[in-house]
């Protein structure tokens, strides 16, 4: 199955936003749309297996990235990608445009039982930094709704978050008052991690082989000092990519967020508003799904406090998978995620199955 690809616009390029459309829009069981936002240091191929098994159960599917995250795009003459790379608002808002151009894509089809469904279900997938833009764009769009501002964009009726999970929304703050967002090893973790990444970038700007030596500095002491928050199981996977000067420049250039994350929390918070769960988990229910083989999680505490506590939400820790859980797991992911769509938590019943007895 090979991925249709949609370009659309993001601020500061016409062109620069990626779509890789998974799914037959002819069939008439497709009714259900996933839009996935990967993080870092992810372009739109690694979720591509993932994606191809959620089209063959029966989902339409779309993957976009961060601007600038695809390595293709980015390497060709003339791309015109910002070299400040891009604030939150403005991946906001290309994650707007790109849902936008989901439904678009869906109700295209000129089948006759699928063009009367052309309100289908709505997923949200989310992973590493695209928690943090998805759930802004998301609870945008819901406040939106609610105040009947927005009749063009669609509301996620589901948001699945991998890897990374944010923290409650201010409405539940009071229940998870005693629990502290991270432990002290997580925050020690957090700061230097994060901050060679925010570093690597801002010197990056400067002159690239100076943005490359200062990661080799930084990185190294981070993982001699028992700091990172990865293991081998994911550190494999990234330098397997890492294959030329460019490549790694590149990867300097996606970390782009952590210096925007940074500036955000220490100058300007309201950078950042909308970065936590949805504050009506009865109506936008959450899946969470993370990999048990890693150092550190940046889970937020109190937000997982709230899901395990909430009916129609889940937390499942995945065995034998770290950052690339849907990689290193895929039937695990698969298997959750379906079985989410379906019966809005509960295991045992896939998307397949389910989809079957309703026809």
């Amino acid at each position: 199955m090979e991925p249709k690809v949609i370009e659309y616009p993001i601020p500061g390029n016409d062109k620069g936003g990626i779509l890789h459309v998974f799914g037959e829009k002819t069939e008439k069981s497709s009714q259900e749309c996933i839009l996935y936002v990967g993080g870092f240091p992810d372009g739109v191929e690694p979720f591509a297996p993932m994606a191809k098994r959620l089209a063959s159960d029966g989902c339409f599917v779309e993957v976009t990235c961060f601007p600038g995250y695809d390595f293709g795009r980015y390497s060709e003459p003339g791309s015109n990608y910002l070299r400040d790379g891009y604030r939150f608002d403005e991946v906001v808002l290309a994650v707007r445009e790109a849902a936008s151009q989901l439904f678009g894509e869906y109700n295209k089809t000129g089948d006759e039982q699928q063009s009367k469904c052309k309100t289908p279900g709505y997923t949200l997938v989310l992973h590493d930094f695209g928690t943090v833009v998805g759930a802004m764009y998301a609870n945008q769009v819901i406040a939106d709704k609610e105040l009947s501002i927005s009749k063009r964009d669609h509301a996620p009726d589901r948001i699945v978050f991998l890897d990374v999970l944010l923290g409650p929304a201010r409405n539940m703050m009071d229940c998870t008052k005693h629990l502290p967002p991270h432990t002290k090893r997580e925050m020690r973790s957090y700061i230097a991690y994060r901050g060679t990444h925010a570093w690597s970038f801002l010197l990056h700007r400067l002159s690239k082989p100076i943005g490359v030596m200062a990661y080799g500095i930084l990185g190294g002491f981070v993982m001699l000092s028992g700091l990172s928050p990865t293991r081998d199981i994911d550190n494999r996977m990234v330098s397997a990519r890492i294959d030329s000067f460019d490549r790694l420049s590149h990867m300097i250039y996606m970390m782009y967020p952590y210096f925007y994350m940074f500036k955000a929390l220490m100058f300007n918070k309201k950078a950042l508003a909308g970065a936590h769960l949805p504050a009506n988990l009865e109506k936008t229910p959450v899946l969470f799904l993370y990999g048990a083989d890693k150092n550190v999680t940046f889970n937020d505490r109190r937000g997982m406090a709230v899901l395990e506590k909430h009916p129609g939400c889940r937390v499942v820790k995945v065995h034998g998978a770290g950052h690339w859980l849907y990689c290193q797991q895929p039937d695990v992911v698969e298997q959750e995620i379906t079985s989410f769509i379906c019966k809005g938590g509960e295991s045992g019943t896939s998307f397949a199955t389910a989809k079957k007895s309703k026809l």
